[in-house]
């Protein structure tokens, strides 16, 4: 009795980790984290059945194998770290969050998705917005966050189109400030490693070259994109100096 319980109540927790973890993703991480928690749900079933003595262990390597398919493994919770060590590191698209927004950038078609956090239009997807209520949100971030800001902007002009303002070398990328370590994690692909072990030196400079050869303006990216990948390698990078 008292081990059920116990069972009952980590379930519980875990429920609602997870429903706390599908609200802060954006709608485009959303479907793509229903799926791989799905894949992941499976799993842990199969396991339990073997475990139990209710599942042939032919179900234990059905298990396995769906564990260490490349599809699965980029969403394993704590046991991430693990399945780094026996399979290639996966680069996952980059996310930007400021008070304001959570906007994610879709590395195959360079294509912005997310949600407004606060201000006008709050809870509302920023793709389904006008040019004319995105120019509104604009306005609004202009002084009161210049990271929301120059988002906005990449969002009206589009991922793909080099310069987010008229002259970028008078651009004053700066004022944006840096973003946490944990953002900066985001910004990077690097999200599985968010509140985990911290990764590598090689993982953080293998995952910004390979960023940067989407975003850099010479290549056809954005400029201001492409200062935010560069700072946040810069705050992973000083986050694992000191940490040694």
């Amino acid at each position: 009795m008292f081990t059920r319980l116990i069972l009952a109540l980590a379930f519980i927790a875990v429920i609602f980790y997870l429903m706390a973890k599908y609200r802060r993703l954006g709608p485009e991480a959303r479907k793509q984290w229903l799926i791989k928690t799905a894949v992941i749900a499976v799993i842990v079933v199969l396991l339990l059945g073997v475990v139990t003595g209710r599942m042939h262990w032919l179900g234990a390597i059905v298990a396995g194998l769906l564990g260490f398919a490349k599809f699965g493994m980029r969403l394993f919770g704590g046991l991430a770290p693990f399945f780094r060590i026996l399979g290639p590191e996966t680069l996952g698209n980059p996310i930007f969050t400021t008070p304001y927004l959570r906007v994610q950038l879709n590395l195959q078609n360079k294509t912005l998705t997310g949600e407004i956090l606060d201000g006008p239009y709050k809870g509302e997807p920023l793709q389904s917005l006008r040019d004319s209520q995105l120019q509104e949100l604009e306005q609004f971030y202009r002084e009161r966050d210049k990271r929301s800001y120059f988002l906005i902007r990449v969002l009206r002009q589009g991922a793909n189109t080099g310069s987010t303002e008229q002259h970028s070398k008078h651009s004053n990328y700066a004022s944006a400030g840096e973003p946490s370590y944990n953002e900066a994690l985001q910004i990077l692909g690097l999200e599985t490693y968010v509140d985990q072990a911290p990764p590598d030196k090689s993982v953080v400079v293998k995952a910004h070259r390979k960023l940067m050869q989407k975003l850099h303006p010479d290549h056809g990216g954005n400029d201001y994109l492409a200062s935010r990948v560069n700072i946040a390698k810069e705050v992973v990078l000083r986050h694992l100096r000191s940490a040694h």
